[in-house]
């Protein structure tokens, strides 16, 4: 990445020179990018996607024919080693010239799981110039390419498995290197400008939620019979209890591999967690109206189980309306 800095800077700088004499301040050229996916997938697992785009990009006529090879060399930053980058020719119009070419392979991208199975990701194609800063060179979208402003180059025949798009659009930033690349007479702070080519998408959660839902409630009415069993029978209780318990766990492990592992705490995360403290507090009122038949505090004992019985559910309702 930024190879032949100096030489590119040396070049350019001649033809701004050359180009803008008649100004107070060089001006940058501004380049329009734009794409059009033509496959995409989605493995969050692994934090990856795969993508088949097509791009382009538009360089004023100003530009010297020798210097367009230059302003046309995109870096696709977030693309993985193995991603295979095409140039295909570059054709001269009225207006500008025009480079393209195609990109396939997979890319990285940084998952956000917080609201999993009700989650959105945000993920990105991230462009910028392999060695022009910002001063020379901005990127641009080239929005006036699209129909659909809000699905910018999404081909609307791409279907995705677990999520749905909710928009695809271009967005434009600046990176900032504070490096000088091993090049002692290079700045040590360039900006160079980013276009982050953004496809958000959102679960299809309705059936990840049943997957996680119905499994718990079940194990919670099984839990909540402990309200019906005389408290002599502790053992019964306690074993419907903790077999309850077990197998809410073994739910949560089975949902394991749905996502990678994280280290923060998911609303799926959350939800287990409230089945969890539920089924424990059955289990400690359980001991605990056993401990007062035992000591003949028998009113107290079937206020404490009434009582359990109309505040199970209506917790558990209560907690899932905030959860979710």
């Amino acid at each position: 990445m930024k190879k032949g800095l100096k030489a590119s800077f040396l070049i350019i700088s001649v033809f701004m020179t050359l180009n803008c004499f008649s100004n107070d301040e060089n001006q940058a050229i501004n380049l329009d990018v734009g794409l059009h996916i033509n496959d995409f997938s989605i493995n969050s697992s692994d934090a990856i996607f795969y993508v088949n785009f097509y791009w382009w990009c538009k360089i004023p006529l100003s530009v010297p024919d020798s210097l367009i090879s230059e302003y046309s060399t995109l870096e696709f930053i977030n693309a993985r080693p193995d991603a295979e980058i095409v140039i295909g020719d570059t054709r001269k119009t009225i207006f500008y010239y025009i480079v393209s070419g195609t990109c396939k392979g997979e890319f990285n991208y940084t998952p956000n799981f917080r609201d999993y199975p009700k989650d959105r990701q945000v993920i990105p194609i991230i462009i910028e110039s392999a060695n022009l800063p910002e001063d020379l060179l901005v990127l641009n979208p080239d929005t006036l390419s699209y129909a659909n402003s809000a699905f910018q180059g999404f081909d609307d025949r791409i279907t995705l498995d677990e999520y749905k798009l909710a928009s695809s659009k271009f967005n434009k930033s600046t990176k900032i290197y504070k490096t000088t690349f091993g090049d002692p007479d290079y700045s040590l702070s360039a900006n160079y400008s980013r276009l982050n080519y953004e496809v958000t998408v959102k679960r299809n959660s309705r059936s990840y939620l049943l997957k996680i839902i119905i499994p718990c409630v079940l194990l919670s009415l099984i839990a909540y019979l402990v309200f019906y069993i005389p408290a002599n029978k502790l053992d019964v209780a306690v074993g419907c209890t903790v077999t309850a318990l077990l197998a809410c766990i073994a739910v949560q492990l089975s949902t394991v591999g749905d996502i990678p592992n994280i280290g923060y705490i998911t609303k799926s995360d959350l939800i287990f967690y409230l089945f969890y403290t539920m089924i424990c507090l059955a289990l400690i009122q359980t001991v605990y109206t056993y401990r007062l038949e035992k000591n003949e505090k028998i009113k107290l004992a079937n206020i404490l189980e009434y009582s359990g019985r109309v505040l199970y559910p209506i917790a558990i309702v209560i907690g899932l309306i905030l959860i979710l």
